[in-house]
C-alpha cells in the first residue's frame, strides 16, 4: 500500500490525541475519532469537480435498505431485474445539532479570532451552547449566537436507499455522486537548471477529500472533465488491472484518456493527496515565438515555451505543470502540459522580454516592413515568427512561418506582402 501524506500543516490529529481545551467558563475535551469516521468504499471515479463513489453490499432479502450520505448529489443501483424499484428516502438534517455536523460562520467571531465564512464542525452539543472546531482549536457558541451560523448537512446524516425486487439476493453494486471528492492530473518537470537540455517529467493524480471523514478505497480512476455521468460498469481492462494490482497507469477507454490507480489508499479529511503515476526522462528545447499581423509594434515580448521530446510515448493527459529549477537562482513556474504528438509535447511558460520584436513600415506603399528582433540573452535563441497578412478588400489572409536562430544582439528582417504571398527580402 502506498503511503499518503496529510498536506495540511499544523492539524491536530483528533484520532489519537486528547487535548484539554480551556474556554471561558467551560472546560471541554476534544474527543478521539472512532472508526465510524472513516468511509470505506470499493472504488472512486474521479473527475475535475466531482466523483462517483462505488461500493458493494450483500442483499439477503428484499426490500433492502442501504445507507447513502445525505449530501449525495445522485445515486445509482445495479439493475438485475425488470421489476426493480429504487426509492431514496431523504432525511432533512435541517438544523440538526449533533457531533460531526458541519456549520459555517455567517459573520466574524472576533472574540474567538474566527472570520466570517469559516467551515467548522460541531464537536459537542452542550446545554450552554455548541462546541465548534476547525481541527486545530475549539470555541463555544451560545444559543443566542446560533443566528450567526449556517447549518450544513452532516456526514453523520444518511439517506436510505430502499430496493424492492423479486430478484435473487446476493452481492450488489451501488454508487453515489458527490462534489466533496475531486481529482485532477498534475505534472512536475524537474530540471538541473534553466539551461538544461534534459529533464524528468512526473505525472501525478491529486485527490481532494473535502469531507469530514477519512476516505478508504481499494483504488480509483480519473477522467478529465466535469460531465455528470457515471459509467454503469467499469471497462473490463480496468477491472482486470485492479484485480491484478498492476500499479497506476494511463490508458484509453471509451475514446478518452484515463488514469487508474488500483491500490488501496486512505485519503484524510480536508486534504489534498498527490499519487504518483509515471515518470519519464525527456529532451528539452527552449522555444520563442512571435505572432505578427503586419502592424506597427514596439518591443513586443516573445511567447516562451519548452518543447519536450522522447523516444517513448509521452503522457496523453494535459494538465497543470510545475517547472522546477531551485538552482539558487530560479525556483519554479506554473504552466500547462499539452501533448501534440505521440513523442512531443509543449509546456508554455508565458511571455519573456529577453527576446523582443519591433516593426515599422519601410515604404510609402505599406507593403514593405522592417522587423527588428533583439536577443538580450547571452546565448543564441531559436524563435519562430508567425506572419499573417490580410490584404485590404480581400477575405483571405496570407500566412507564413519563419524559423530563425537569433544570436545575442540585434537581428533585422525585411518583409514584403502582396497578392503573391509573403517574401523575405
Amino acid at each position: 500500500m502506498r503511503q499518503t501524506t496529510r498536506l495540511q500543516s499544523g492539524l491536530i490529529n483528533l484520532r489519537t490525541t486528547l487535548v484539554l481545551l480551556c474556554l471561558t467558563g467551560l472546560a471541554g475535551t476534544v474527543q478521539a475519532q472512532s472508526e465510524d469516521d472513516q468511509e470505506r468504499v470499493h472504488w472512486l471515479y474521479l473527475r475535475d469537480q466531482e466523483a462517483w463513489v462505488e461500493d458493494t453490499t450483500e442483499v439477503r432479502r428484499y426490500p433492502a435498505d442501504i445507507s447513502v450520505p445525505s449530501y449525495a448529489l445522485g445515486v445509482w443501483w445495479e439493475t438485475l431485474a425488470d421489476d426493480l424499484v429504487v426509492s431514496r428516502i431523504r432525511r432533512d438534517a435541517g438544523n440538526s445539532l449533533e457531533p460531526g455536523a458541519r456549520v459555517r460562520t455567517n459573520q466574524a467571531h472576533p472574540q474567538h479570532n474566527v472570520a466570517a465564512g469559516r467551515d467548522l464542525s460541531i464537536l459537542q452539543v452542550l446545554s450552554t451552547g455548541l462546541l465548534l472546531t476547525d481541527g486545530e482549536t475549539a470555541f463555544l457558541v451560545s444559543p443566542d449566537d446560533y443566528r450567526t451560523l449556517s447549518f450544513a448537512v452532516s456526514h453523520a446524516v444518511s439517506d436510505s436507499l430502499r430496493i424492492e425486487s423479486e430478484a435473487d439476493a446476493g452481492e450488489r453494486r451501488f454508487a453515489w455522486q458527490t462534489d466533496q471528492v475531486q481529482g485532477s492530473v498534475h505534472y512536475d518537470l524537474d530540471m538541473a537548471d534553466s539551461e538544461s537540455v534534459t529533464g524528468h517529467l512526473r505525472q501525478r493524480v491529486r485527490v481532494t477529500n473535502g469531507s469530514d471523514r477519512d476516505l478508504s478505497t481499494r483504488g480509483f480512476s480519473y477522467q478529465p472533465g466535469a460531465a455528470r455521468h457515471f459509467p454503469m460498469r467499469r471497462d473490463q481492462t480496468l477491472q482486470a488491472s485492479a484485480e491484478a494490482d498492476s500499479g497506476a497507469s494511463e490508458s484509453v477507454a471509451g475514446y478518452q484518456a484515463i488514469i487508474t490507480y488500483p491500490e488501496s489508499v486512505v485519503i484524510p479529511p480536508k486534504a489534498d493527496v498527490w499519487f504518483p503515476v509515471s515518470e519519464q526522462t525527456l529532451e528539452l528545447a527552449h522555444r520563442f515565438q512571435f505572432q505578427w499581423h503586419f502592424n506597427p509594434v514596439q518591443n513586443r515580448a516573445a511567447d516562451w515555451s519548452l518543447q519536450l521530446s522522447s523516444d517513448t510515448a509521452l503522457q496523453r493527459l494535459g494538465g497543470e505543470t510545475s517547472v522546477s529549477w531551485f538552482d539558487g537562482e530560479l525556483a519554479s513556474l506554473n504552466s500547462q502540459y499539452q501533448r501534440y504528438s505521440e513523442n512531443r509535447a509543449v509546456v508554455n511558460l508565458g511571455q519573456n522580454d529577453q527576446l523582443t520584436l519591433s516593426a515599422r513600415q519601410s515604404s510609402e506603399s505599406g507593403d514593405t516592413w522592417m522587423l527588428t528582433l533583439y536577443n538580450h540573452l547571452e546565448q543564441a535563441a531559436d524563435a519562430s515568427l508567425n506572419l499573417v497578412f490580410r490584404q485590404p478588400g480581400m477575405n483571405q489572409s496570407l500566412s507564413r512561418t519563419l524559423d530563425l536562430r537569433i544570436q545575442p544582439g540585434e537581428h533585422q528582417v525585411t518583409l514584403r506582402a502582396g497578392p503573391s504571398g509573403i517574401e523575405e527580402l
